[in-house]
């Protein structure tokens, strides 16, 4: 039956359960189930097939959530996969600080995503985001990225992207279709190393691209080692750079959908992703925090901390316990308390008044009074309180007080002879008992 106290458990188990749910999900990896362009990824766009390459080659491998701070950072190289810009925007400082741990000796690569070339100023104003990038934050000023088509007109790589979204668009009820749509033919380049870069001289030689929409860059200095993208124009194309910092270094990828599913079984993709990332077989963490699968900002990820859980459910069951006690629970209106015209004492006077005024009134209030009178001294005496013998109740009071004993004894007795002798006791006669006998407490 439904009343306002089932309503009440019954919303409160509603929150235990729902709040416990999130919990759970929240203990689970942020994987969205395979479909985001991440580490976890297993659509074309996703790095699932890089993670596992780079896992099967027995090189460890980690993700990592929260944060980049330089103390809790691990050895090895720290990887950014197409970083989201609004995110970058707004938490820019664990990039500055990331400078200095390269001068000492850090490792970083970095792929600026083509894929966000839909984030428009306008959404990023919308944000309030300014307008900085990511290869900026990290402290690589100069660097001009392009966007490069298989044909020269610029007008009809701009009608063909404008095509692609509203296509996308126009089949946004069907998630793959709309990637489908975006999805652009590929093509194989041949590439060239320059400078430093002796782990890959002589292991890449061919790669394969997205047709149109790929992305390259211009560096804003002179890097350590190049790799070059010429297909017959006077200026080469660059597809990755490294930069010395102090006693570590940068690493810049166009764009990394080179290393997506799609691309990394094809050409020599694994060999130059499995080189760029790390050269050594040192560790490689990817950082997904940039990529909005990290917590922050979300309370409720403290309660998969067990201190913080044991912490929270020590208040909540405190708390609920004394809501319990404290609580009025709804129920049936009690009734109304009987409104008592006279007090204890009033009563006892009128009932005394009563028996006085009686025939065998005085009689029987002398009665009562020694009948009470017996009931106290055998409580003081030790004795069941309904003991009526007053020879027993007599013994157990000259244990302690002889007198007493004789002068209850006696006063009893004269009590009852003055009582079976069946005779109306006057007024006087009945306050003389009532006094003796009460002489006796």
């Amino acid at each position: 039956m439904l009343s306002v106290r089932n309503a009440i458990i019954s919303a409160s188990l509603l929150f235990v359960m729902s709040l416990g749910f999130t919990v759970l999900n929240m203990m689970q990896s942020p994987d969205s189930e395979g479909y985001g362009t991440d580490s976890f990824g297993t659509r074309g766009l996703g790095y699932r097939g890089m993670f596992e390459t780079l896992d099967e080659l027995n090189i460890p491998v980690s993700r990592q959530f929260a944060p980049p701070i330089v103390e809790k950072l691990p050895e090895g190289s720290l990887v950014f996969l197409g970083p989201d810009p609004i995110i970058v925007g707004t938490e820019p400082t664990y990039l500055r600080d990331l400078q200095q741990w390269v001068q000492d000796g850090g490792r970083i690569v970095v792929a600026p995503s083509v894929a966000k070339r839909f984030m428009t100023q306008a959404r990023l104003a919308q944000f309030k985001v300014p307008p900085q990038t990511v290869l900026q934050t990290l402290g690589l000023e100069g660097f001009e990225q392009s966007i490069t088509f298989d044909t020269d007109s610029a007008a009809e790589s701009d009608h063909r992207d404008r095509s692609l979204r509203r296509d996308a668009e126009e089949v946004a009820s069907d998630f793959f279709e709309a990637l489908n749509a975006l999805a652009p033919t590929l093509q194989k380049i041949s590439v060239t190393v320059t400078g430093d870069w002796d782990s890959i001289d002589g292991h890449v030689n061919e790669l394969t691209i997205p047709g149109e929409g790929f992305n390259t860059f211009t560096p804003g200095a002179e890097p350590t080692g190049a790799i070059l993208w010429t297909d017959g124009q006077a200026e080469p194309r660059v597809l990755a750079a490294r930069f010395a910092r102090g006693r570590g270094e940068i690493v810049v990828v166009s764009d990394p959908i080179l290393f997506c599913n799609r691309l990394i079984g094809k050409s020599d993709n694994s060999v130059l992703a499995a080189y760029v990332l790390t050269p050594d077989g040192q560790p490689v963490t990817f950082d997904e925090f940039y990529h909005g699968l990290g917590v922050r900002g979300n309370p409720l990820y403290l309660l998969t901390r067990l201190s913080y859980a044991a912490t929270t459910l020590g208040i909540l069951v405190a708390l609920g316990l004394w809501v319990w006690r404290e609580a009025i629970f709804p129920g049936p209106p009690l009734p109304d308390e009987t409104v008592r015209r006279r007090d204890i004492g009033e009563y006892i006077h009128a009932m005394a008044r009563f028996f006085i005024e009686g025939g065998a009134g005085r009689n029987r209030l002398l009665q009562e009074l020694k009948t009470g009178v017996l009931r106290q001294i055998s409580i003081d005496s030790g004795l069941p309180p309904e003991t009526g013998d007053i020879e027993r109740i007599a013994a157990a009071v000259a244990r302690k007080d002889p007198q007493r004993s004789t002068r209850l004894l006696e006063t009893a007795r004269a009590v009852d002879d003055a009582l079976a002798s069946g005779k109306t006791l006057s007024e006087k006669q009945t306050q003389d008992a009532m006094r003796r006998i009460s002489a006796c407490l």
